[in-house]
């Protein structure tokens, strides 16, 4: 389903020109509710469901690129976080949210940028 609606969100802003500035038009995200409800079949779709979701992968974004924006961190062809250990270790406890990302890739990280 994230897929969809990175895809949906996607369309509307590059091919319908359905984005502003740093959000979607109304018109995108009922699209994607749309577009969602198809793919979820019994579960009920929402725009603020929908909305909080991409706030919720403009966070990870943010610190993931800090994250991978230090020297001597890049990524893996895996999309892994790589590094010397202890840099990752102090950084990880420094970024406690960026924990996450210790042993697992940013979920949809080329669609996101």
């Amino acid at each position: 389903m994230e897929i969809a609606l990175a895809t949906s969100l996607l369309e509307a802003g590059d091919e319908r020109g359905q984005r502003s500035d740093n959000s979607w038009k109304k018109q995108a995200w009922e699209q994607a509710k749309i577009d969602l409800q198809a793919v979820a079949g019994a579960s009920i779709v929402t725009v603020p469901s929908l909305k909080n979701k991409v706030d919720a992968w403009k966070k990870n974004w943010k610190v993931w690129e800090h994250l991978i924006s230090q020297s001597g961190f890049g990524i893996d062809d895996y999309g892994c976080v790589t590094g010397d250990e202890e840099a990752l270790k102090a950084y990880f406890a420094a970024h406690p949210d960026a924990r996450k990302f210790k042993s697992k890739p940013l979920k949809l990280a080329e669609e996101l940028r």
